[in-house]
């Protein structure tokens, strides 16, 4: 199944405890052979950032611990 960004940029992004994250700000790929790698998210303002990696003030998760991308992003433990 073949989606592209614009399908995930904006989408609020969960845990999959159903803890609002953030907001789905951009994916990186890997350049090489098209994989998406990581998934960019804005923190919400009540998520404590420590808590996870950050690049450039976005949350980093791995595509890997994407679980559902439907209304919501759901990304499980990493």
């Amino acid at each position: 199944m073949k989606m592209f960004e614009s399908e995930f940029v904006g989408k609020t992004v969960m845990s999959d405890e159903g803890m609002v994250l953030g907001t789905l700000r951009g994916v990186q790929m890997n350049e090489e052979n098209g994989e998406l790698v990581n998934v960019l998210v804005e923190p919400a303002q009540n998520v404590d950032v420590r808590l996870y990696h950050q690049d450039r003030g976005y949350i980093v998760f791995p595509f890997a611990t994407v679980k559902s991308v439907r209304d919501f992003v759901v990304v499980g433990s990493h």
